[in-house]
């Protein structure tokens, strides 16, 4: 018989989702940053390449509307990956 007492509790599907959800989400917003703070773009190549982040995110937020899909990993590494290739062009 299992011992209750020791049992961790445990994390509902809701919770569960939201803890990873958070977790990928804060990581993109990380790495996304310091490609900005360590690039040699002018105020105007960063404008453009913010814009293109927030057209990337709205992208990602329809097409997890239309496929009720939440698993946003995937697609915000594809977004960062087209972000760093955007950067390594204007640079």
């Amino acid at each position: 018989m299992a011992d209750p007492i020791n049992k961790p509790p445990a994390q509902t599907p809701l919770a569960s989702l939201e803890t990873n959800l958070f977790g990928t989400i804060f990581e993109f917003h990380k790495k996304t940053m310091a490609l900005m703070r360590q690039s040699s773009l002018d105020d105007e190549q960063l404008e453009f390449v913010a814009d293109r982040i927030k057209t990337l995110l709205d992208d990602i937020n329809a097409e997890i509307k239309r496929t009720k899909d939440l698993n946003v990993t995937g697609r915000l590494q594809a977004a960062y990956d087209e972000i760093e290739r955007l950067f390594d062009q204007l640079q």
